[in-house]
């Protein structure tokens, strides 16, 4: 039997203050499926995210905006998902020519006419837009592998001090790669630490960061373990000991630091004066505040709904809204979206936000926050019926439907960190309304 996986975005403007109401304990997980309560998935977790919803078959990993606002762009495993903003619905699905697409890797040109997306194997993409309005793949680069078969890029970041220019973190060649956009050419790559993620820009486009999941090269007599081809550095259990930023002058193309995170460092936030860098460490359940001028960790933000719940929040998508001085930190493992006052002391979030499931990537639209689910709603078997409750299932909100009807179905979230550890939503304030 088939079945089509869904992954979910979400949009909801931001209003503090709205609490979220405690659900009554479950001593086990409801039947999996849609009900009114909103979604069970496999994992036992009940899913019914905040705010205005569309589904599509796919598993949205990266998204971001056009900069006029008008459309979102989503890197899916299958390729580019093309969102109006307006009316909230996908325009357009472009499959990628060669495999699909794996982890982060999206970004768009400054005039909106490219989106440039990496693939799971070796390909850096270049997607026009077109007089009707729609994009088709235009130029495809392979980044050689230094080893295997895939190099696998990652994330990119475009060059705002010379448009010619993007910087892709290249996972297995343990690289940031630069490439000459107009020529699709790859100048240079620059070693930084083991398989780098994400890359973001000093403010001049001087300097760049890159998270490295499995963080700093083993030193001589450190103890380490094969992955990919690289040594990485490991406890005695086989388990990673390190997560990093690199930094990299931009000039000379050479790595200059390597700042020590948390585990598994993936998605940042970098302020707009690039003063502070954020880094989300998705298995330490911790954020690494640095300062970029010390380079140096000055605080670590605690992203787990309740100090006392165990481990597996897994923070892996980052996103800063500059209006509200917030912070917004998408928990894989609970399947809502921590927020954080930046202008506090505390390391603790003021709120959640339910979202879908497997939240992993934001961005902000206007006063709006955008969430990709990567798994959404889960699988659903095509073609069956909505009325058994076994098809496909919307999660948008009609706006004509009353505020207190809505806000009822929005109360009933409950979250579960693992199988091993179920407990009900608590001690949460969520910061959006339910509409």
């Amino acid at each position: 039997m088939p079945y089509a996986l869904f992954g979910l975005l979400s949009c909801l403007a931001l209003q503090p203050g709205t609490p979220v109401p405690q659900p009554a304990p479950q001593s086990e997980p409801p039947v999996v499926g849609p009900s009114g309560e909103g979604t069970t998935v496999t994992t036992g977790q009940l899913v019914h995210p905040a705010g205005k919803t569309v589904e599509f078959n796919g598993r949205p990993v990266a998204i971001v905006a056009s900069p006029d606002g008008s459309q979102l762009y989503a890197k899916d495993n299958r390729g580019l998902v093309v969102i109006d903003a307006a009316t909230w619905t996908v325009v357009q699905e472009l499959k990628f020519t060669k495999s699909g697409g794996s982890m982060t890797g999206i970004a768009v040109s400054k005039d909106g006419s490219h989106v440039y997306a990496t693939n799971a194997v070796t390909t850096f993409a270049q997607a026009t837009r077109g007089q009707d309005g729609t994009f088709t793949w235009t130029r495809q680069t392979t980044i050689a592998p230094r080893q295997g078969k895939n190099s696998l890029p990652c994330g990119i970041a475009l060059d705002t001090a010379n448009p010619d220019l993007a910087y892709v973190a290249i996972s297995r060649n343990n690289t940031l790669a630069t490439i000459e956009l107009s020529t699709g050419t790859v100048l240079r790559e620059t070693s930084v630490g083991t398989a780098p993620f994400e890359v973001k820009l000093s403010p001049d486009c001087s300097l760049a960061y890159v998270s490295n999941l499995g963080g700093h090269l083993p030193a001589p007599g450190e103890k380490a373990a094969d992955s990919s081809g690289t040594p990485v550095a490991v406890d005695a259990r086989g388990i990673a000991t390190s997560g990093s930023v690199s930094v990299v002058d931009l000039k000379a193309n050479v790595e200059i630091a390597q700042i020590e995170t948390g585990l598994l460092a993936c998605d940042m936030a970098l302020t707009a004066d690039g003063l502070t860098l954020y880094v989300a460490n998705a298995n330490s359940d911790t954020i690494s505040v640095i300062d970029t001028s010390s380079r140096a960790v000055t605080r670590t933000l605690d992203v787990r709904p309740s100090a006392d719940l165990c481990f597996g929040s897994m923070p892996d998508g980052l996103t800063i809204d500059p209006a509200t001085n917030r912070l917004y930190v998408a928990n894989s493992g609970n399947n809502a979206v921590g927020v954080f006052d930046l202008g506090s002391s505390s390391t603790r979030a003021i709120g959640f936000i339910p979202a879908g499931w497997l939240p992993a990537s934001m961005t902000m639209l206007g006063g709006d926050l955008v969430i990709g689910n990567i798994k959404g709603v889960g699988s659903r078997t095509p073609g069956a019926s909505t009325a058994t409750g076994t098809g496909v299932r919307s999660h948008a909100w009609p706006r004509h439907q009353p505020r207190s009807s809505r806000t009822s179905r929005h109360r009933r979230f409950a979250m579960r960190t693992s199988r091993r550890c179920w407990r009900p939503w608590s001690e949460a304030r969520a910061i959006a309304r339910p509409w």
